[in-house]
């Protein structure tokens, strides 16, 4: 019985178990110290290993399963601890690889070895792993647009909320000392934040409309009634219909919903003039009479402003004119009051779900069960160990056939 002979490995007793913890405490200087550990991350999936070893050895029976939170939030998530004859054998699961544990040096063929044979060891147990594998909940990790746009939009809103009233309050002290000894240096700094506020008044205008369609996807995706989705004509002409429409008919299309919205609602009437903007900038609609920011008289080539002012101030007071900034951030904040009353004409855990979910970067759908899940952390863990090895840098001996060395090993 070894390593490479998976057929023979054995789950450690019960005795056992406290005998490995005592000798784990026990002190040893490091020329005591032996063993290996490789990291498995290519050859063969967390999902495979942990499936094999349930078959085979049942719950997981280490110390990390003992210590491990019961949430995804673990370095380490499971272990289990065996028996190669005599000699010790832990396979650790971390979220993406599994550490395996032995109690003596492995060279890189070895390894490739303990590999292989372990593989093949799976179409020994295929049935049973399957039957594991068949038990275990089934999630489908999707990409949250929303909150990607949001964090966008949320960026910009910041940069137009911060910078317009700075530039208010430099254009005021400008009006009040026209002949500032430091107006160079002003100018320069008021240049910056008029750059900073009609970039950010260009940007979310076309984005605040498409996050809110993307929260829109994310309540249908998740809530949308099953015999509507099975209806392939009805959930097409429903997803894909106007949207006055589609907000409208939520609460027949969708589960959750504790009443519907009515036409006549107040945050409804303010969001489709932000709607009908954004549609003219996305196709480019222009009117010159309607959109002009200025009128300004000529005498043959001679320019006559109907308003006095510095050259360049002027400019800028017609790049305010032009990009509309307080416009841009109560269009933003009118957008965020019709998501709030979707939400609220939600039941109450519904919209306690939907909420979480709107701010979860990997969440999950079960389509068995047809249930939303937020499945990890919002922070993502990692470790780098001195001394571990990692099966994507083994290399075969060179000269020396594969079958040499199994022989090897055995």
């Amino acid at each position: 019985m070894s390593y490479f002979e998976p057929e023979t490995w054995r789950p450690a007793t019960r005795q056992e178990f406290p005998d490995y913890l005592a000798e784990r405490r026990a002190p040893r200087r490091d020329d005591e110290r032996s063993g290996d550990i490789l990291v498995i991350r290519k050859t063969i999936s967390p999902f495979d290993l942990y499936t094999y070893l349930k078959a085979r050895f049942g719950e997981p029976n280490g110390l990390m399963t003992r210590l491990a939170s019961d949430d995804s939030d673990n370095l380490f998530h499971w272990d289990y601890l065996l028996y190669a004859g005599d000699q010790l054998l832990t396979f650790t699961g971390a979220t993406r690889e599994v550490h395996v544990s032995v109690e003596r040096r492995l060279d890189d063929a070895e390894w490739l070895a303990f590999i292989r044979r372990l593989r093949t060891d799976f179409g020994r147990v295929g049935q049973d792993k399957g039957r594991v594998a068949g038990e275990l909940e089934k999630w489908s990790v999707f990409p949250n647009r929303f909150l990607a746009i949001a964090n966008r939009c949320a960026d910009l809103f910041h940069d137009l909320s911060e910078a317009l009233p700075k530039l208010q309050r430099a254009f005021e002290r400008d009006d009040a000392r026209p002949g500032r000894e430091d107006y160079a240096r002003q100018a320069e700094r008021q240049a910056a934040l008029v750059a900073k506020i009609t970039a950010a008044a260009l940007e979310l205008p076309i984005l605040t409309p498409v996050l809110f369609e993307c929260f829109l996807g994310l309540v249908v995706g998740l809530l949308v009634r099953p015999e509507v989705k099975a209806d392939l004509g009805r959930f097409d002409a429903f997803s894909r219909g106007r949207l006055n429409d589609k907000i409208l008919s939520l609460h027949d299309h969708c589960r959750g919903f504790a009443r519907g919205l009515l036409p006549d609602n107040e945050a409804l009437q303010r969001f489709w003039p932000v709607v009908a903007r954004r549609n003219d900038l996305i196709h480019g609609n222009l009117d010159p009479v309607r959109d002009a920011v200025e009128i300004v008289y000529f005498d043959r080539k001679r320019p006559l402003h109907t308003s006095g002012g510095a050259g360049h101030r002027s400019y800028w007071d017609s790049l305010m004119v032009q990009y509309r900034p307080q416009r841009v951030i109560d269009d933003y904040l009118a957008m965020h009051h019709v998501i709030h009353e979707i939400l609220e004409h939600m039941e109450p855990q519904v919209r306690a779900t939907i909420t979480a979910v709107m701010g979860d970067t990997q969440p999950g759908w079960d389509q068995r069960r047809r249930k939303i899940g937020l499945l990890f952390p919002g922070h993502v863990v990692g470790a780098v160990m001195p001394g571990l090895r990692y099966d994507s840098e083994l290399r075969a001996p060179r000269g020396r056939s594969r079958t040499a060395a199994a022989k090897a090993v055995d």
